[in-house]
C-alpha cells in the first residue's frame, strides 16, 4: 500500500509547558514563530478541550492548509491510551458532582472528532486504540482508506496524553495522499498477518519518521517495523534525490 507524504508534524509536553517542543516537516509551509503561539487555534474548543485533543489540536496547526472537498479528507488516529486522562478526570468528579462536560470526552475518538471540527472536515474519521503498533496500524488503515478511493487525503498520526505517565504528552501527524508530487516523498505500508509476539514500545516511529524529514542528512530511505493486532507492519519512506 503506498501514498504520498505532503507533510509531518510533531509537538510534545514541552509545548504546553512553554519552551518549543515540535518537529515539523511541511516544505513551503507554515512557519514556527519563536513564541510559538501558532500551536494554540484561536477557537474556543480548544481552552475547553481534553490534554489528548489539545496535543493533536496544536499538532494540526503545523500541517499546510488542506486539499480538495473536505468531505474527501480523512482522520485516522491511533493511541495506546485513548481517553484515559479523561476517564480518570470523569471518574474522580463522581464523589462530587459528575461534569457532564468531562464525560462527553470520555471517548477515543474525541481528539479526532475535535481535528475534524477544527479543520471542517467530514471524511473517514476513527481512532484505533491498541497497546502495540497503534501509530504505524493508523498510517495503514489511513492508506488503505486512499487506495479504496474513500479518501483523497487523510490526516494520519498517533497521540498519548496521560497526566503523570512517562513522556505524558505527545501526537504526531502525517498529511497523506495519493499520487506523485514533486519532492515529496513516497510512504510504503506492509501488513501480513504473524502468530509473532505484539511489540509494544514507548513512544512511537512516526516521531522517529519526522526527525527523519527534518534532517537532510540522513538515507533517503528509512524503515520501521512492528507487529500488532496479529500484523506485522512495515513503513518504510523515501526521500526524493535532492529533495529537502
Amino acid at each position: 500500500m503506498k501514498a504520498t507524504l505532503w507533510a509531518a508534524s510533531y509537538v510534545n509536553r514541552t509545548v504546553m509547558a512553554g519552551p518549543l517542543g515540535l518537529r515539523t516537516w511541511n516544505p513551503g509551509g507554515t512557519d514556527v514563530p519563536p513564541d510559538g503561539r501558532v500551536f494554540f487555534p484561536d477557537w474556543p474548543r480548544f481552552t475547553r478541550a481534553d490534554r489528548a485533543s489539545r496535543f493533536v489540536l496544536a499538532a494540526s496547526t503545523l500541517l499546510p492548509p488542506l486539499p480538495g472537498d473536505p468531505s474527501r479528507v480523512a482522520v485516522i488516529l491511533g493511541s495506546r491510551t485513548g481517553c484515559l486522562d479523561a476517564d480518570r478526570a470523569f471518574t474522580a468528579s463522581l464523589g462530587d458532582r459528575p461534569l457532564p462536560a468531562t464525560y462527553a470526552r470520555t471517548l477515543p475518538s474525541t481528539a479526532g472528532a475535535e481535528l475534524a471540527i477544527l479543520r471542517g472536515l467530514r471524511g473517514p474519521n476513527f481512532t484505533l486504540v491498541q497497546e502495540a503498533a497503534p501509530d504505524l496500524l493508523a498510517v495503514a488503515a489511513a492508506v488503505q482508506e486512499l487506495e479504496a478511493g474513500r479518501c483523497d487525503a487523510a490526516i494520519a498520526g498517533a497521540y498519548d496524553a496521560v497526566e503523570g505517565a512517562d513522556g505524558s504528552g505527545w501526537a504526531c501527524l502525517l498529511l497523506l495522499g495519493r499520487g506523485s508530487v514533486p519532492d515529496a516523498p513516497s510512504l510504503t505500508v506492509t501488513r501480513t498477518p504473524t502468530q509473532d509476539a505484539e511489540s509494544p514500545r514507548d513512544g512511537s516511529p512516526l516521531i522517529d519518521l519526522v526527525e527523519f524529514l527534518y534532517d537532510p542528512a540522513t538515507p533517503p530511505e528509512r524503515r520501521w517495523s512492528a507487529v500488532g493486532a496479529g500484523s506485522r507492519l512495515e513503513l518504510a519512506v523515501e526521500r526524493k534525490r535532492g529533495a529537502p
